[in-house]
């Protein structure tokens, strides 16, 4: 796979970056990165390998016993690898470039108050996973009424351990099975199946990005402190990493009723997870403060409900089919969970880990508004109103910040209705989440002058006395105030709740039968298709969508037309 990007000279990021770095010296001016465009091309490929053997074996003994069993191995060897450079003064008609000096550091400017060096995007990568697997599982059911299934599996990576006995983990499942329908007491005429189940099992899961073994980064230019070769440890050694393990019982019920008018399944889940990878503090003496141990657990349940309806039958066919559910987790256990606040608050798109509280929260600090005099943003600290934003950021202990909710939705609802009359069909999905917040991005000072990053709050800041009645957006300072950008960024008071209903698609088509036996096409189906249609209702007054809220432009609603032909 190939991939290309030019910044022509003309555009605003080759603009940017060229007078960023551009040296003036009088009425002298040096430009470390030519005047020119920007190209930027990588190359990357991928190759999986996979062999797998599966025995299947299938036996009906008399009329009422039957068993199913398979057995296999699995081995998979994926290797990925990728590469990179790029040219800066690039000349798209010439095809010419110019030698830029990576490794000298220059004084830059648009509002930075630090040295840089130029970006080098030359790189080469390359990764090489391996994994054996062996399974078996096998089921019994006597008379049609009674079944007991089991399976036992063992996966190994080259990812794990030190030693070859510590690469895989064993995994296992048992589940019973009741068909109450074909029981002899069962007479119902309106039911036509039912069907009691339940499992017990542990499954695992794997980390791609860690490994047991030291793994190190080789940089492709000169340190700029003397100019040698250098390295980076991307991945600590770890001998006691070992794959996070999920222990899940199950309950469900599979029903139909009305001649299968009424189709449901329901399951009620309770799950268990334990050596889960979290970032803990390590020794120093290692050379490491933190590393990614096998440190957290999670316990959470969650209720899923899928149900299908034949609503009219006939020449005018409507059927329904909804999909809900329920689930939440919080975290049982966590060897260090992070005790600094500025650690803490954020999206809730990262992993921020508190005993008793969802894996993804959102946490703010406590927001009390603008000061009236000059528009600076107002927190709370020891529970006293204060403009100290160092001891904010820094010094705000857990149980003084406010925990909003998950960061996930909690309840996922899809209902999609489905009308056909003669050819034509019309199919629209709508959805609904509920249950979760999102943190709304709004100005930061310190980002509108290092980088000209705005935001259109900047609209609403305070100007004048009285502003803070009608806004929430702090006064403009200069400099900017770092901590004072972080506490007003993440502050209760831009956190909104996610709820909503989106109209995820709409399908219209019309089918055409073709009856002559002498032509070739015998079905025909014409189709109008859109995608990403829009937001019906939300719980929040802004005008963000919720999946999307902080600096993520979501995705654009797109519709196709197309035919479908079968011979």
């Amino acid at each position: 796979q190939n991939g290309a990007a030019l910044y022509q000279q003309e555009s605003y990021y080759a603009r940017n970056l060229i007078n960023r770095f551009s040296q003036i010296n009088g009425t002298t001016i040096t430009r470390p990165i030519p005047v020119g465009g920007i190209l930027d091309k990588s190359d990357s490929r991928g190759l999986n390998y996979g062999l797998r053997g599966q025995l299947q074996y299938q036996t009906l003994i008399g009329d009422k016993h039957e068993i199913d069993a398979i057995a296999g191995a699995e081995q998979r060897e994926i290797k990925n690898s990728s590469n990179g450079y790029r040219s800066y003064g690039y000349n798209d008609d010439l095809l010419t470039f110019a030698a830029v000096d990576y490794v000298s550091v220059f004084p830059a400017y648009m509002g930075l108050s630090f040295n840089s060096s130029i970006e080098n995007n030359n790189f080469f990568t390359e990764t090489l996973n391996r994994f054996v697997s062996l399974y078996a599982n096998a089921a019994y059911t006597y008379d049609r009424r009674y079944t007991i299934s089991g399976s036992i599996r063992k996966d190994a990576s080259n990812l794990f351990g030190v030693e070859t006995n510590q690469k895989g983990v064993p995994l296992w499942s048992a589940g019973l099975a009741w068909n109450i329908t074909n029981e002899s007491f069962f007479t119902s005429t309106a039911i036509n199946n039912l069907k009691l189940r339940s499992s017990y099992g542990f499954s695992g899961n794997v980390n791609n990005n860690l490994a047991a073994f030291t793994t190190i980064r080789y940089n492709t230019a000169a340190g700029t402190i003397n100019n040698l070769p250098f390295a980076i440890v991307q991945n600590a050694p770890n001998a006691q990493l070992r794959w996070e393990r999920v222990r899940t019982w199950n309950i469900g019920l599979d029903m139909s009723v009305f001649n299968s008018r009424i189709n449901a399944n329901i399951d009620y889940y309770r799950r268990r997870t334990t050596d889960l990878l979290g970032t803990e503090p390590t020794d120093p003496t290692t050379g490491f403060s933190t590393g990614v141990l096998n440190a957290a657990s999670t316990k959470g349940d969650g209720l899923e409900f899928l149900i299908n309806t034949k609503n009219l039958v006939g020449k005018l066919k409507w059927e329904s089919d909804m999909l809900f559910s329920y689930q939440q987790s919080r975290v049982s256990a966590y060897g260090s969970s992070l005790s600094r606040a500025s650690l803490i608050v954020g999206t809730g798109n990262a992993l921020n880990p508190q005993k008793d509280y969802p894996l993804y929260g959102i946490y703010s600090y406590k927001w009390e508004g603008l000061d009236a005099q000059d528009g600076s943003p107002i927190g709370l600290f020891n529970g006293q109103a204060s403009k100290d934003y160092t001891a904010i950021v820094n010094n705000t202990p857990f149980e003084d910040l406010v925990f909003h909710g998950s960061a996930i939705p909690i309840f996922n609802t899809a209902l999609r209705n489905t009308f056909s009359y003669k050819g034509w069909s019309v199919s629209a999905n709508i959805t609904y989440k509920a249950g979760y917040f999102f943190r709304r991005a709004t100005i930061n000072y310190s980002q509108l002058y290092s980088n000209t990053i705005t935001h259109p709050d900047y609209e609403l800041r305070w100007q004048r006395p009285g502003d803070e009645l009608r806004t929430q957006v702090p006064a403009a300072t200069y400099p900017a105030n770092a901590q004072r950008e972080t506490f007003h960024t993440n502050a209760s008071h831009t956190v909104e709740k996610g709820d909503h209903i989106r109209l995820q698609d709409l399908r219209i088509s019309y089918d055409i039968s073709n009856k002559a036996k002498s032509f070739p096409l015998k079905h025909i189906q014409l189709f109008l298709y859109g995608n990403n249609m829009g937001i019906l209702w939300q719980a929040s007054k802004v005008n963000i969508d919720p999946d999307f809220g902080f600096n993520n432009i979501p995705p654009a609603a797109t519709y196709a037309f197309g035919i479908r032909a079968g011979f």
